[in-house]
This record gives structure tokens, sequence and C-alpha cells, in this order.
């Protein structure tokens, strides 16, 4: 019975060593699985940092561009207040050109009617200068004859 129950705890034994075998071996399995598992974890780890600095890089970028948008959208606005101002000048220029060619046809007006005035007076003038020369030649006629 004591060899009976010694072979039963060599049974119990052996197969209790088989299980440690097997346990060491899932277990050197299992370690070398971590392994891995780490490994894979510290380049996510790496990835992810260097996809974080990229990222944030991006940010930086986009900030930038926005700021860059904003500063054209300002000078846009300025240029097109610009202009609209020179615009107006311009409208103002062409109201004052045109109000100056109505008074310069109004002027070449009066002065044609000076022109014409002027030559009435003109030929008033000759005609008065001629008939004082006719007078004063007939005096002279006159006077003339008188004396002889």
């Amino acid at each position: 019975e004591v060899f009976s129950d010694r072979n039963q705890l060599l049974n119990v034994i052996n197969s209790m060593r088989i299980q440690l075998t097997q346990l060491e071996g899932e277990r050197d399995s299992l370690v070398a699985e971590r392994d891995v598992q780490v490994k894979d974890c510290n380049e996510f780890k790496m990835e992810n940092e260097a996809l974080s600095s990229r990222v944030k890089t991006l940010e930086e970028e986009v900030q930038i561009s926005l700021q860059v948008v904003e500063n054209v959208k300002e000078t846009l606005s300025s240029k097109t207040a610009e202009t609209d101002c020179l615009k107006q000048l311009l409208r103002k220029r062409d109201d004052d050109l045109d109000s100056l060619k109505a008074s310069l046809l109004i002027k070449e007006g009066k002065v044609e009617e000076l022109s014409l005035a002027l030559k009435e007076k003109e030929g008033n003038f000759e005609a008065r200068l001629q008939a004082a020369e006719n007078e004063k030649f007939a005096e002279v006629v006159r006077v003339t004859a008188e004396m002889r």
C-alpha cells in the first residue's frame, strides 16, 4: 500500500513537473509576447511623439496662414477704401472738368459776342472816321474855294 501511495505521489509529482514545464513554457511565451508588445508600444509612443510634434508644427503653420489671410483681408479692405476714395476723387474731377467745359463754352460765346460787337464798333468807328474825313475834305474844298 505504501508502494502504491508512493507510486501515486510520484505520478502526481511527475504530472506536476509536466504542468510546471508547460506553465514555464507558457510563461516564457507570454514574456516574449509582452516584450514584443512593449517594443511595439515604445515604437507607437515614438511615432505618437513625432506625430504630435508634426501636428503642433502644422497648427503653428495654420495659425501663421490664418494671420497672413487676416493681413491680406485688412490690406484688401484698405486698398478697397483707397480705391473708393480715388474713384470719388475722379468723379469730382470729372464733374469739375464738365463744369469748366461748360464755363469755357459760355466764355467762348461771350468772346464771340464781344468780337462781333468790337467788329461792329470798328465798322461804326471807320464809318464815322470816313465821314469826318469827308467832312474835313469838304471844308478844305469850301475854304479853298472861298480863298479863290
